[in-house]
């Protein structure tokens, strides 16, 4: 779906709920989610703009119920989770049921990291990626890097060359050039 279309969606919801129906935050969630989970969101808005709306979508989300909520981003139908130690279909429809089908959701955030959907995943990360910006900004470290701390997990720098090769740098400052992988089982057919 277009990205401007959404965006003129979500802006049409916005007004509405400012005028007081409380009904047009239900297209509000989708279409924020949809907006603010896309790729585009994160090279084209501005962080601190960009997580202050996300945290208003997450506020709607917070009022809406779990039913209403997978009507709008359905479940994704993964269902090895147990196997492979990950979130799956089971799991989500665990928490639902914990939380109750019916009630209100109040904390969207809890919610939405349990909530298996690739459009609230992308949602997700973007408002991580904006979250980490903002740190970085005040001065602070991201998130990413104040995990690998508390984790002692020594980062590794990739950078790229002027003419395109790419290479990593070691935390003690070595270099080591990145090697493309070919692929040996295949070869050119003329």
């Amino acid at each position: 779906m277009n990205i401007e279309i959404i965006r003129s969606a979500l802006e049409r919801a916005v007004i509405r709920v400012m005028e007081g129906d409380e009904s047009a935050k239900i297209p509000g969630v989708l279409y924020g989610i949809r907006l603010l989970g896309s790729k585009e969101a994160v090279e084209r808005l501005n962080p601190y703009g960009a997580y202050l709306a996300s945290m208003e979508i997450c506020d709607w989300v917070s009022e809406l119920t779990p039913r209403q909520f997978a009507q709008m981003f359905p479940i994704k139908k993964v269902y090895d989770g147990a196997r492979r130690g990950v979130k799956d279909y089971f799991w989500t429809v665990q928490m639902i049921e914990d939380r109750g089908w019916d009630t209100p959701i109040g904390d969207a955030m809890g919610f939405l990291w349990d909530y298996m959907n690739e459009h609230v995943v992308d949602f997700m990360v973007n408002n991580m990626i904006w979250a980490s910006a903002i740190r970085r900004a005040r001065g602070e470290e991201g998130i990413a890097e104040e995990f690998s701390e508390a984790f002692n997990i020594r980062p590794w720098l990739m950078l790229e060359d002027q003419r395109g090769r790419k290479y990593f740098v070691t935390p003690e400052g070595r270099t080591i050039p990145m090697r493309r992988t070919r692929v040996k089982h295949l070869r050119v057919v003329r």
